[in-house]
């Protein structure tokens, strides 16, 4: 009798086939394997299946029946089929079908012999292992493949114990699972791992089936067959990577049936359009569509992807919120292994950006499209032997030949300018490779003409891809590389600018709040001095705190100087005549072994400076220099002098930003000391930096400020080794000048003085100095408690001390509603700022006068009597 044994999955889709079932139905294995079952068998039988699919989820479910089987010529002959469904442990389901054709023999015996063949070859061919053992699990029989996977010959493992044969980590369980084989659960599947012969270990997978004896005689059998699973669990690892790549990856994918219905969407999906998942499978994807292309491009789409070709594009897609976006998209047909389209696979991009930029490049390139192709580019054909065999004229022109017919002479490969600077080397590499590439060449013609070349070469290739000549498109971007170095030098001294006004910030708001301190420090001690008798010892540790207090307000005014926020009287002066008045002042305190020289101009247009800040910066560039030197006999020299600055001059000067070409005068200081680094130079103007280990207060970071504030610049030159030489430059004065702010100090007493500061310290330092006066004073800790006692009280307060920056409401708020109250009030504005910048926030006229923080008691009198009397 004749029978086929197959195995299917779960879909029945055949897995395995016996290999006589060429010779019984004409079909070879090859043929079966892949494809549905239903495709062999009459239409009249696929109910019967798919019932028996549905008992898959039971452990031992069987079938019989019979069924017409379709042969190669597509004849049809009954078969009986047995079919049972083993459910694996991971909970998929095998089917073992055995398919016996219904022409039986005559002769039983011939049958019976010719079945026992079948199964013998059956056994002997199959790809997986198959053991016949004892319930025990020793051996009594094993198919020949078994020593092709593990390396053991059949007569080393009869009668010996299944066990032995597997890792002592995997035994415990093997043992365990094989002892639940009972009548009523006759098969188990366990995964365990094999000892091989060698010694290494194979990943296998084993079903074993308990086989009771006939009419209940005899001991129980096991038939396990054994599949070695390591490639299978190799390739599950892969498809479970490549599942959690696809699932977390930023690419957007759709997976789509022939019909283009989506039948999975990852989780870049719903970021890129705002759709679920359970929104979007089983419908088309036709709803992401914009409006924005007609059918026809789709209709291509189709036509494409249909032809089981690949098609990728930019199409324009609406979001579930009906934003609209571009998405770069490729979609590749996925097919079986006989060729047949079964999905597609859609991966997207959210495009936007890019093509908003492309855009942006198009309207670009079409405003510049004259320009461009009027652009005199050298372009030459090559071929491989180093002859031009084509170019245009800026090619010739530009290798400074005379004619084109010259140029056309030359050999590219051997001509020796060309060799020099690489450019034949470049030719050879491209004909040699087919590589196309971009190199930049230094060139000068013969004409004398320096070129910085950029040079495009790309191969000319024909049919079989062979290269036939070399393209060249090159173009002189000297002019670009001038602009990408000025640009770095643009961008370099924007930084610096950036951190001068940053530190300029912090340096002026730390002024400003340790000038509240100090006026707290300094009315007090003045208040005390006036108590305490001139014989008195405390009086002159009084005079010591007073004089430390004087110099912390001259290191706020430097740090003010350095934040721009310096006070100044501006005035049209002769810059040598400010030098010229402080020489003997410099010259005693330089040391005598330091030679000082002043060189100054007697013929200098003025410039508006305060002169007290220009000889500041003179005596620290000096000091500076001095120390330079050391304890060496050196030499320093001090010029003066007028220069016309062009923009390019302008490039090297420090804090040029707000100069212009024209004519500066400057102050140069030179010595021959020991020079400073490039390290030392890119931090010498950072408040409270020295190389001396005495180096202290905020030097040439005030310079730095007192200059900027001038809208004037620095050069400095310097090297190790070779001196220093700082060149100061200040914009001519345009006019006769004018004194930016002037104070005046007169004394008189008034009767009711309100003081308005939120700093307790300043404000009762403050009134007592007041009282001393005479006066009679009045508080308040803020604005709007200064506006609600004038109120109530302004018919009899003289005037007002009104501090500047207060919580509630600050100075400028209070003064307009008290000037509002009384046009004709009297405030005398209190401040750590400087007066140029405290007045500047102020647009009515009515201030009465300024007075900043920290102030000595008299100054503070004077102001108030001055104010009154006007």
């Amino acid at each position: 009798m004749d029978e086929l044994l197959l195995v299917c999955d779960s879909s029945l889709s055949v897995r395995y086939i016996t290999t006589n079932s060429r010779d019984l139905t004409g079909r070879p294995p090859e043929e079966w394997i892949g494809r549905p079952l239903a495709s062999f068998l009459g239409q009249e039988q696929h109910p019967k299946l798919q019932e028996i699919l549905r008992g898959a989820g039971q452990r031992d479910e069987s079938a019989r029946f019979r069924a017409r089987l379709r042969c190669s010529d597509d004849h049809l002959i009954p078969v009986d089929i047995r079919i049972r469904i083993v459910a694996g442990e991971d909970s998929s389901s095998h089917l073992l079908l055995f398919l016996r054709l219904l022409d039986e023999p005559a002769d039983q015996t011939e049958m019976l012999i010719k079945r026992e063949e079948q199964y013998r070859l059956l056994a002997e061919s199959a790809g997986d292992m198959l053991f016949h053992m004892t319930d025990r699990g020793e051996f009594l029989d094993v198919s020949s493949s078994v020593q092709q996977f593990t390396g053991y010959e059949r007569d080393e493992l009869v009668g010996k114990s299944g066990f032995d044969f597997i890792p002592e980590h995997d035994r415990r369980a093997f043992r365990a699972s094989t002892a639940k084989l009972t009548p009523d659960n006759p098969v188990v599947t366990i995964r365990h791992s094999i000892r091989h012969k060698d010694g290494r270990t194979i990943r296998g997978e084993t079903t074993a089936r308990l086989v009771l004896p006939d009419k209940g005689n005899g001991t129980p059998e096991i038939i396990a067959v054994t599949r070695n699973i390591g490639e299978r669990l190799d390739i599950e690892m892969q498809l479970r990577k490549l599942s959690a790549a696809i699932e977390q990856g930023p690419s957007a994918v759709m997976l789509n049936d022939t019909e283009g219905m989506i039948e999975y969407v990852n989780r870049a999906f719903t970021d890129l359009t705002g759709y679920q998942a359970e929104e979007v499978i089983g419908h088309h994807p036709a709803f992401l569509r914009s409006g924005n292309h007609p059918q026809e491009v789709y209709d291509e789409i189709w036509q494409t992807i249909g032809q089981g070709r690949f098609w990728s594009g930019t199409l324009s897609e609406r979001k579930k919120n009906g934003e609209v976006y571009w998405a770069l998209i490729s979609i590749s047909p996925i097919l079986d292994d006989e060729g047949r389209l079964k999905h597609y696979a859609t991966v997207r991009l959210d495009d936007t950006q890019r093509k908003q930029a492309l855009d942006a490049l198009r309207e670009s390139e079409e405003r510049y499209r004259t320009l461009i192709e009027s652009a005199p580019l050298a372009i030459a054909q090559i071929d491989p032997d180093g002859q031009i065999i084509n170019m245009n004229p800026s090619f010739w022109k530009t290798l400074g030949s005379p004619s084109a017919d010259q140029t056309r002479t030359i050999n590219v490969l051997t001509f020796e300018p060309l060799r020099t600077i690489g450019f034949s080397h470049a030719v050879e590499e491209c004909r040699d490779t087919g590589r196309t590439f971009v190199q930049n060449f230094d060139y000068t013609s013969k004409w004398g003409k320096s070129i910085y070349l950029r040079v495009h070469f790309s191969p000319v290739l024909d049919s079989e891809d062979h290269v036939q000549a070399v393209q060249m498109i090159a173009e002189d971007i000297a002019p670009l590389r001038e602009s990408q170095e000025e640009r770095i030098r643009l961008e370099k001294r924007i930084l610096e600018a950036q951190q001068l006004e940053s530190l300029g910030v912090l340096a002026g708001g730390i002024a400003h709040d340790f000038n509240n301190l100090l006026a707290g420090i300094m009315g007090n001690t003045g208040l005390a001095m006036m108590d305490v008798d001139e014989r008195s010892k405390a009086r002159q540790s009084l005079q010591q705190i007073e004089q430390s207090a004087e110099r912390a307000a001259e290191l706020t005014r430097q740090m003010l100087a350095y934040a721009g926020r310096g006070q100044f009287m501006v005035e049209p002066v002769n810059l040598s005549d400010i030098i010229g008045d402080i020489t003997d002042l410099l010259q005693a305190t330089i040391p005598k072994k330091i030679e000082v020289q002043f060189e100054l101009s007697d013929q200098l247009p003025k410039v508006e400076v305060d002169v007290a800040q220009v000889r500041q910066i003179v005596t620290n560039i000096l000091l500076n220099a001095s120390e330079a030197i050391g304890d060496a006999a050196g030499r320093i020299t001090v010029r003066t002098g007028e220069m016309n600055l062009t923009d390019s001059d302008l490039q090297w000067i420090h804090l040029g930003e707000t100069m212009h070409e024209g004519r500066y005068v400057h102050v140069t200081i030179e010595d021959n000391g020991e020079g400073m680094d490039e390290e030392t130079l890119s931090k010498m103007f950072e408040p409270f930096f020295s190389t001396r280990f005495t180096g202290r207060g905020l030097g040439l970071a005030a310079v730095q400020g007192i200059v900027r504030t001038h809208g004037g610049g620095l050069k400095v030159e310097s090297a190790t080794g070779t001196g220093t030489t700082f060149t100061v430059l200040f914009p001519l004065a345009e006019g006769d000048g004018s004194q930016v702010e002037a104070a005046e100090e007169n004394g008189d007493r008034a009767p009711l003085v309100m003081v308005v500061d939120d700093e307790p310290g300043v404000r009762h330092m403050a009134g007592r100095i007041l009282e001393r006066g005479g006066y009679r004073v009045l508080y308040a800790e803020d604005g709007r408690e200064a506006v609600d006692l004038y109120k109530n009280h302004g018919d009899s307060i003289a005037c007002i001390l009104l501090d500047l920056t207060m919580p509630h409401m600050n100075g400028v708020e209070a003064f307009a509603n008290l000037h509002a109250l009384n046009p004709d009030v009297k405030v005398l504005i209190s401040s750590g700022f400087t007066e140029r910048e405290a007045m500047s926030k102020f647009t009515s006229e009515g201030i009465g006068g300024f007075i900043q923080k920290p102030y000595k008691p008299m100054a503070l009198l004077h102001r108030i009597q001055s104010l009154l009397e006007a």
